[in-house]
């Protein structure tokens, strides 16, 4: 079992008495890493391990750390040093004895045996031994089986390192996604600001385009809104509903014009969740913009006054209109009087202005006399302009001839009962008062049709005609242009009794030609005739039959059908023309064209030109619209045959800007002009209008009035930066102690009284006196929001204070809220400015501006004091959401790193004892260095004497041989001389 070394290091402080230099040695040695014998802490921890068998240079090349422990275990086995006193001066025991005596000439002889003896001591007494003072038995090796254990307790496993290094960097992404969002919202917050000012945003108030066509409505706050319609779709348009935007767009301030250059590159980007057109300033898209809501303001507080003057094509010139003049006075038609019209006081302008004041679409400025400039101002609405235009317009016409037959008169012959017709060959033609053709399209005065059959006698008057539902083959037109089925169908016929298959009539009396020839044709009948021509209603009786020899047994009567007109015969006194109609008949139609085209052709019907038999081409030549033309023309954009033009009869195109009529026996076409009748009249700037008088109204249309706009004069509210309105209820709402002059006009209201005298005037005030007066008047009902000065005949100057007049403060839409002002050169109408109390963080600036506009904003309820006006994005909730996630990984990081912590602190507090315990045993491994130094120069000198006295017998032991050598040589030497 292992055991647990967490407090290993608190224990070795206790036990082992770490002394204050072991501690400093220790820190010294940790700042540093490294020890002498190159071995940093976790290095010195590891070499307690047996399982690491790497050399170790400083205990010698060759020698193994496991060897140097078994070494220093074994050692320790024989012999236990005494425990020293410090680390820096350690006690080895008694120091080995000198070799060398103190007094050399003390010396004695030391034999060879006793050196060696002594070497053997030193050497004994010098092993080194494992320093454990507390427990003997705990030898190194102990140390390094501690240091096993508790590495294999707290080591650092693959996945839990694999583990905080993914935690870490998710971490680290997390961080950085952070970063990047909050450098997007900071990028963002500042585009806002700068989109915002029409210093560094170029685009205010504008249509802009962008790459892919898309256009936007660039806001006064700097937001661009997608068009839902885009202007570049309808503007050359002619279709109504393009019309109808292009209204809205001058009711509600809407630009119609797009930039199209500037910003065509750009795209659409999404930063932080929102989505910005990458422009100079980069710009957040808004709501979706559409022309029927109003436009501007935005990021202001407005104030619905109608104190921004109207320009002059505020309104459009509709036309010259008669009016019915009763007993000396104009008869109004649908027209109303204008507020103290009756004075003469209304000038062009000012008549324009309190229509739209009064929310009206249409008036009249009447002169009183053609050399005035004053005069008279009438109203009316949009459901009053069919009464108002009845009388017609009031124009000068000017004609111009286009074409003429220029039949010649060359027997002087009356040619004022000529007429013009169309015979069912196509072609136009012209007869006199005879009925006789002497003008014809083709030349040609031959005008038959082929179909007659003949002239025969009526049976039909002297028999009784009974009417009854038969069931009949009949054709039946299932398409324009002669398409037609059989069918069974159950037909209406008279019956005369007494004949066995008589001739049948249609129901209607009053056919013409062409109408019998469709119905015997369409309804099965190969046989049809007419009877006499009405030439008061070019009509005729139609009869139809199935057999011919029923029709002829009442014998021909051939010279009692006359040729009445366009070459076609008709019944006359008890005869009947009768005709085949076995073939598809064909009519002939003249048509005049609105573009100055004039075309004769055949076919089934008005929109199926078989054959063009005569045109004229006047393209280009036409001229104006002629309403008297249209009033009173007896035929419009097409005859056919059977028709006939006669004096005093026109025929026109549909709006009359080409016309036919008989003229002196002639057919002549005509085109014309027109001037209004009203007064063309001058102001300033060279601008023209027109003027009415009491037989005409000079009739305008206000192109920017909207819907009961007159109900929300007086409204104040908020426009936010996507257009939004948000109005502001009454306890939002102060006085100010400004004033907006509205021009030379008095007001209907309640004025208050001067109790000085009961009087509504007050006297002895100039302009500063009568606002601040206005000011001081304040409490209850009292309250003055607005007055007038008047200035009377004698020169004098009374004010009028009033609590409501035109266009104080409302707090609703209502029609009480319209007190109307009327125009006085005398006048002059003061409103004081309201303020308003809401946020710290909004505008406090009021604009005023006009109730077309005001009442056209999408709203979104009331205004209240907790709204920021000015919303600079601060805030993503993507970062909300991050920074969630970045303290969920933190925690969970720290739950990590705790336990990692733990195991490396259990490991470091080991490495630091270990470290403790290899730094005493380095020291003593070095004054066992320095003792063993000291030794061996002691081994040195001892061996050193040895030798010399070796060397000392070997010179005697020479010395001695030399000698023998020499006697016996000499002995030698001294035999031979002998001998």
């Amino acid at each position: 079992m292992s055991e647990n070394y967490s407090n290993i290091y608190s224990e070795s402080n206790t036990n082992y008495g770490v002394s204050k230099q072991e501690k400093h040695y220790f820190e010294k040695k940790r700042r540093s890493r490294t020890n002498k014998y190159g071995l940093s802490g976790l290095s010195g921890l590891s070499g307690f391990s047996t399982n690491n068998n790497n050399n170790i240079e400083a205990f010698g090349a060759g020698m193994l750390r496991t060897q140097f422990l078994e070494t220093m275990q074994n050692q320790s086995n024989s012999q236990t040093m005494q425990t020293p006193q410090t680390l820096s001066g350690t006690n080895l025991g008694s120091p080995p004895p000198n070799p060398y005596p103190a007094n050399p000439s003390s010396s004695q002889t030391v034999t060879i045996q006793q050196i060696d003896t002594q070497i053997q001591a030193l050497n004994n007494q010098t092993k080194l031994q494992a320093y454990n003072p507390k427990n003997p038995s705990n030898n190194v090796t102990t140390y390094a089986t501690q240091s096993e254990a508790v590495l294999s307790q707290n080591k650092l496993t693959d996945a839990e390192i694999a583990n905080l290094a993914s935690l870490t960097s998710e971490y680290n992404q997390l961080i950085q996604e952070y970063n990047v969002a909050q450098n997007n919202l900071m990028n963002n917050a500042d585009n806002q600001v700068l989109s915002m000012n029409s210093v560094t945003n170029p685009y205010l108030g504008e249509n802009l385009e962008i790459s892919g066509g898309q256009v936007y409505y660039i806001t006064n706050a700097g937001m661009a809104q997608p068009y839902e319609y885009s202007p570049l779709q309808y503007q050359n348009d002619s279709s109504w509903e393009s019309s109808l935007l292009n209204a809205y767009s001058n009711i509600t301030n809407t630009p119609t014009t797009v930039n199209t250059t500037s910003a065509i590159n750009a795209t659409v980007y999404d930063s932080a969740g929102t989505k910005y057109i990458n422009t100079t300033p980069a710009m957040q898209i808004g709501n979706t913009k559409y022309q029927w809501y109003s436009s501007g303001n935005e990021g202001t507080n407005v104030y619905a006054n109608n104190s921004q003057p109207l320009s002059f094509t505020d309104a459009s010139y509709v036309g010259c209109y008669n009016t019915t003049i009763s007993n000396g006075q104009q008869s109004l038609l649908g027209m109303i009087p204008a507020p103290d019209s009756s004075s003469g006081n209304y000038t062009f302008n000012t008549c324009k202005q309190v229509a739209y004041d009064s929310g009206k679409e249409f008036f009249s400025f009447n002169l009183s006399s053609p050399n005035s400039k004053t005069g008279n101002c009438y109203f009316a609405n949009l459901d009053a302009s069919s009464s108002i235009i009845s009388d017609g317009p009031a124009l000068n016409y000017t004609y111009k001839k286009l074409w003429s037959s220029n039949i010649i008169n060359v027997d002087i012959s009356d040619m004022s009962g000529n007429y013009m017709g169309i015979d069912p060959a196509g072609n136009v033609m012209i007869y006199n008062s005879a009925n006789t053709a002497i003008w014809s399209s083709d030349g040609s005065l031959n005008s038959g049709v082929s179909n007659l059959i003949g002239c025969y006698q009526s049976t039909t008057l002297t028999l009784e005609p009974v009417t009854q539902n038969e069931s009949r083959r009949v054709k039946k037109e299932i398409w324009p242009g002669g398409w037609y089925e059989e069918v069974n169908e159950e037909v209406p016929v008279t019956t005369y009794t007494g004949k066995r298959n008589p001739i049948n009539v249609s129901n209607n009396p009053v056919d013409t030609w062409e109408s019998c020839y469709q119905t015997a044709y369409s309804q099965g009948y190969p046989y049809f005739g007419v009877g006499p021509y009405n030439p008061s209603t070019s009509t005729t009786t139609c009869y139809v039959s199935t057999d011919l020899s029923n029709i002829i047994a009442g014998g021909g009567s051939p010279n009692n059908c006359e040729n009445q007109i366009d070459g076609i015969n008709y019944g006359s006194n008890g005869s009947i023309a009768v005709y085949s109609s076995t073939t598809t008949p064909l009519n002939t139609f003249l048509t005049l064209q609105d573009t100055g085209m004039v075309k004769a052709f055949n076919g089934t019907s008005l929109y199926d030109a078989q054959n063009v038999t005569w045109q004229l081409d006047m393209s280009g030549q036409q001229q104006m619209s002629n309403y008297y033309i249209i009033t009173t023309a007896t035929y419009s954009g097409y005859m056919q045959t059977g028709q006939t033009l006669q004096k005093g009869q026109t025929f026109c195109s549909p709006n009359a800007s080409i016309f036919f009529t008989m003229e002196n026996g002639n057919l002549v076409l005509y085109t014309s002009s027109n001037t209004p009748k009203c007064y063309q009249m001058t102001q300033e700037k060279n601008q023209t209008y027109y003027a009415g008088d009491i037989s005409m109204n000079a009739l305008y249309q206000s192109t920017n009035t909207s819907d009961n706009q007159e109900e929300y004069l007086g409204n104040i509210g908020y426009v936010d930066e996507n257009s939004v309105l948000y109005q502001y209820p009454q306890d939002l709402v102060g006085r100010g102690n400004t004033f907006t002059y509205m021009g030379n006009y008095d007001s209907s209201g309640s004025a208050i009284t001067d109790p000085s005298n009961g009087s509504i005037y007050f006297t002895g005030f100039d302009l500063s006196g009568a606002m601040q007066k206005c000011i001081d008047l304040s409490g209850g009902v009292q309250n003055c929001n607005a007055f007038v000065m008047l200035t009377t005949n004698n020169g004098n100057v009374v004010t009028k204070f009033m609590t409501t007049a035109f266009a104080t403060p409302t707090y609703g839409q209502s029609s009480s809220n319209y007190l109307p002002r009327f125009p006085n050169p005398n006048a002059r109408l003061y409103l004081l400015n309201p303020t308003v109390n809401n946020s710290p963080y909004c505008n406090k600036s009021i604009t005023g501006i006009n109730s077309g506009v005001y009442s056209n904003y999408q709203t979104n309820g009331l205004m209240n004091q907790n709204m920021q006006c000015v919303n600079i994005t601060t805030t993503d909730a993507r970062l909300t959401n991050l920074a969630d996630k970045i303290n969920k990984k933190s925690i969970e990081m720290t739950r990590v790193q705790k336990n990692l912590m733990s195991k490396t602190m259990t490991v470091n507090q080991q490495e630091q004892l270990n470290e403790i315990i290899l730094t005493r045993q380095f020291n003593e491994i070095d004054a066992v260095e320095a003792s063993q130094k000291k030794f061996k120069q002691s081994v040195v000198s001892s061996q050193n004497i040895k030798n010399d006295s070796n060397i000392v017998v070997l010179r005697e032991n020479q010395s001695y041989t030399l000698w023998s050598v020499l006697a016996i040589s000499i002995a030698l030497i001294s035999i031979h001389v002998i001998r």
